[in-house]
């Protein structure tokens, strides 16, 4: 998940899956008595249902939705009454994991701050959606951050996708190569985050329309190409660690071992090929979208 304020994109991200298998959830308590019915959804269109509503250990109200639309949520940001202006925005564009089909649910959690504690009815908005068919609805100030972030995160998972495919060594030496090349630093700015994407393309879209991106990058931008680069990073540690696993234990633990080893940056390079594909798929979709509303 991640968190939108009105100046600049700070990004938190929260595995719902594991903290709805481990977390001990307690009755909401920062405002008394409170359920379901005590909050209201605002919504353009009927997009979700609430369905939960609990506290986590840390004392955030932790909500519980469900899709209730006939296609997939790709994004979708949703903000509380109060308290600070910030949304809290689910994804499934940078790694498809996080879509939401019909009748499937999703959680997010919120500061407390943004909710009445004194028993008023609380409402929260859904500023925007969009679906995995490029249709969409919502704030056009928050459609163009999202599509700025979607840009920057399509534009570095092809440049990852490229440098993982041309480097010769399937193996650990051959992760060790991409690093520099990734670039084990974040871009410090915005222009220095679009300049590392001018030689790539996207198959589909215009390079007049990839260029108004890079031309006016935005902080959007960069933290979709800071989500990839970090996720890359991470996943290439992930493997070196396995790989230098000793060849112990079962049959199966040694298999995954040895595949690390052989064809680490060769599994890479396969998986972010097709989420590349994914992506341009997606961006095609809501460009179109866009074009005809």
């Amino acid at each position: 998940m991640k968190m939108f304020s009105s100046c600049v994109i700070s990004k938190y991200y929260l595995r719902a899956a594991f903290l709805a298998g481990t977390a001990s959830f307690a009755t909401l308590s920062f405002a008394s008595g409170q359920s379901t019915s005590d909050f209201v959804l605002s919504s353009p269109e009927p997009v979700i249902q609430l369905v939960r509503v609990e506290q986590l250990p840390s004392g955030n109200p932790y909500f519980t939705f469900r899709n209730a639309s006939d296609k997939t949520i790709l994004e979708i940001c949703i903000s509380a009454q109060r308290g600070p202006n910030e949304m809290v925005c689910q994804s499934g564009f940078a790694n498809g994991a996080k879509l939401t089909g019909p009748g499937e649910t999703f959680s997010m959690s919120f500061d407390p701050s943004g909710f009445a504690s004194d028993g008023q009815q609380n409402t929260l908005h859904v500023n925007a959606a969009i679906y995995s068919d490029g249709s969409h609805f919502g704030e056009n100030a928050l459609l163009a951050k999202l599509a700025s972030e979607m840009f920057g995160t399509a534009l570095e998972t092809k440049r990852t996708s490229r440098l993982l495919s041309n480097c010769p060594d399937d193996g650990v030496p051959g992760l060790d190569s991409i690093i520099p090349q990734i670039g084990a630093s974040a871009p410090s700015s915005s222009a220095e985050a679009a300049k590392t994407l001018k030689e790539e393309s996207l198959p589909g879209i215009s390079a007049l329309v990839i260029n108004s991106y890079l031309s006016s990058p935005t902080q959007s931008l960069r933290e979709g190409v800071l989500e990839v680069r970090e996720n890359a990073m991470r996943e290439i540690n992930e493997k070196k660690a396995i790989a230098a696993s000793p060849l112990t234990g079962s049959r199966s633990k040694q298999h995954i071992v040895l595949e690390a080893r052989l064809h680490g940056r060769s599994d890479m390079a396969q998986k972010y090929q097709a989420l590349s594909q994914l992506q341009i798929s997606y961006l095609i979709s809501f460009i179109g979208g866009q074009n005809a509303h």
